[in-house]
Order: C-alpha cells, then sequence, then structure tokens
C-alpha cells in the first residue's frame, strides 16, 4: 500500500493515535472520547472530566495544542452528567 493510500484510509474516520502523532495531547482525545461515550454510559462522563479537567491545566500551563479538545471534552462531560441527573429526577418525581 502506497504512503498516499494509506493516509487517505485512516483519514476517513477519527483516529486518536493519528491525532497524537500531529502534536495534540492524548490525555485530551481521551478525555473527548470518554465524553462521547459518555452520551450513552455514565461512569464515561465521569472519566471524562477526570482526565479532561487536568489535560486542559497542563494544555494552558505548557501553552500546547488541544485546548479546544480539553474545553470540548470537559463541556460535552458536564452535559452529559447533567442529563443523566435529570433524567433520575424525573425517574424518582414519577415513581
Amino acid at each position: 500500500m502506497s504512503e498516499a493510500s494509506a493516509s487517505t484510509a485512516t483519514s476517513k474516520g477519527f483516529d486518536p493515535v493519528e491525532w497524537a502523532a500531529r502534536g495534540y495531547p492524548t490525555r485530551a482525545i481521551w478525555a473527548l472520547v470518554c465524553a462521547c461515550i459518555g452520551l450513552f454510559i455514565t461512569p464515561f462522563a465521569v472519566a471524562g472530566l477526570v482526565i479532561g479537567v487536568p489535560a486542559l491545566r497542563r494544555i494552558e500551563r505548557e501553552n500546547a495544542r488541544g485546548r479546544g479538545i480539553a474545553l470540548a471534552a470537559i463541556i460535552l462531560s458536564g452535559i452529559d452528567l447533567l442529563m443523566a441527573l435529570v433524567f433520575v429526577t424525573f425517574v424518582l418525581v414519577a415513581s
């Protein structure tokens, strides 16, 4: 497989390894992945926050790339947890 076709094959989907190779912080990427999974499985939203907040602090301290990715992970994790709280509240009120 040629180098051009290999890069085309990996650019069709999200590849965390490729993003890390571009210079984005791995912790921020994994925080975003956890936040996305957290839409369906709530403990992953907590993991997204636990990984995302230190990643953001490190990015700001080192003036590195990936601030938007870390912020997106933190915001999405917060929305995930808020949705879970609303769901549990409605279930408790309904019963």
